[in-house]
């Protein structure tokens, strides 16, 4: 078997691990950043890790920043944060790289982008297949995220788990559940969004994890996220039908204007129990108080429908037609505290196209400040406008 090719790494990356072997430790792109190289794709970062103690990191990169816990450094380059850290020399690279969450990202390269793959890594990621180095219930101790992490692969690149991690799974729900918010609202969202999404919530709900962190989603989840454009508001309020919505989203700690729009969507849904198709009426003021919701509405109860098997229901369909109708109307002109009589009266003038267009331009005032909509602040209008026109030498009654 020929020997891997090498990978191309950016110069400031290959930069920083010359510097470290320069000074006699080893160092290597370890992780989620190393494949991301072998598949000539871009990482938000990159994981290094050096045999070179942390007391000599700082000599050599004076600018790195201590990161969370102090147990690695941070710099800050042109292709993104680069993690350094130290592990003791005695220890050999793969036993290192067996603590990576999956084989896929224990691999390493060093600076001239050779490749070190002790747990056929590069394999994995070819077949597409997640599993772990080392026992999967003991890697899923040293992280429960990894769990969510995991089925967040299922949902985004399609990937297929290993029987033995996914067997592993429902023993990390317990720790899971208890973990930070960030970590979690950062995966479920990613989640959310991912091209196989169906795949992805049906794994979730087989290991137990969606009961843990959001009890009571609905059997039709999985079909009517994946139904739906990947748009996070719209999908986050479809899997959380049927549950204590808010306190969920508050756990997660979701920003507050997300849990108040998905709050307003839930509230009106299902959209068709709202009125009757030939309730016109009641749909125009529908649209005018809560019309940026329409959309959402109807794709949210056409996603349920199909899930049904009745997408093609008369009366739904009665009620988009009547809703694009309305959203299609010509804004109304506001009503005005003037009538034509009292425009007449202050312009002295009796009907004609003159009154018509003072009226249309106080409409035009008071549709840009309905405050001015008074008949004392109308009249002082009407009347500056005239004394204006008569101090530029045109008598209006001309």
């Amino acid at each position: 078997m020929s020997a891997p090719r090498p990978v191309s790494l950016p110069p400031a990356l290959a930069a920083i691990l010359e510097t470290l072997e320069a000074h006699g430790a080893r160092a290597h792109v370890v992780g989620r950043g190393a494949l991301a190289l072998w598949r000539n794709q871009p990482s938000p970062g990159y994981a290094v890790l050096t045999t070179a103690s942390s007391e000599a990191l700082l000599p050599l990169f004076p600018t790195a920043v201590a990161g969370v816990g102090a147990r690695h450094w941070r710099l800050t380059t042109p292709v993104g944060p680069v993690d350094l850290r130290p592990t003791p020399p005695e220890r050999s690279l793969a036993a290192q790289l067996a603590e990576q969450d999956f084989r896929c990202h224990a691999i390493a390269l060093d600076a001239r982008g050779q490749l070190e793959d002790p747990w056929q890594g590069v394999a994995d990621a070819t077949a597409g297949c997640l599993a772990s180095p080392e026992d999967p219930a003991v890697s899923l101790t040293r992280d429960p995220l990894r769990a969510l992490r995991a089925v967040r692969l299922v949902a985004t690149e399609g990937w297929a788990l290993a029987p033995d991690l996914e067997a592993a799974l429902p023993d990390a729900v317990g720790a899971l559940s208890k973990a930070p918010a960030a970590p979690l609202r950062a995966e479920l969202g990613a989640l959310l969004q991912g091209e196989h999404v169906a795949a992805g919530l049906s794994l979730l709900r087989r290991a137990g994890i969606e009961g843990a962190l959001a009890p009571g989603v609905r059997d039709d989840a999985a079909a009517v996220v994946a139904a739906l454009p990947p748009d996070p508001t719209l999908r986050l309020a479809a899997w959380l039908r049927g549950t204590r919505v808010v306190r969920i989203l508050r756990r997660l700690r979701v920003a507050r204007e997300r849990v108040v729009a998905i709050e307003r969507l839930l509230q009106l849904h299902p959209i068709d129990a709202l009125a009757p198709p030939d309730a016109e009426g009641r749909w125009r003021r529908l649209w005018r108080r809560s019309g940026e919701l329409v959309p959402g509405l109807l794709a949210l109860r056409e996603a349920e429908l199909a899930a049904e098997g009745r997408a093609d229901r008369p009366d739904f369909r009665a009620i988009r037609d009547v809703l694009d109708r309305v959203a299609n109307e010509p804004e109304e002109a506001p009503i005005l505290a003037l009538d034509g009589r009292a425009v007449m009266d202050l312009l002295g003038c009796g009907p004609g196209p003159e009154v018509g267009d003072a009226m249309r331009r106080l409409r035009a005032v008071v549709a840009a400040d309905p405050t001015k909509n008074d008949p004392e602040t109308l009249r002082r209008l009407l009347l500056d406008e005239r004394d204006t026109e008569r101090t530029n030498g045109r008598n209006p009654d001309e």
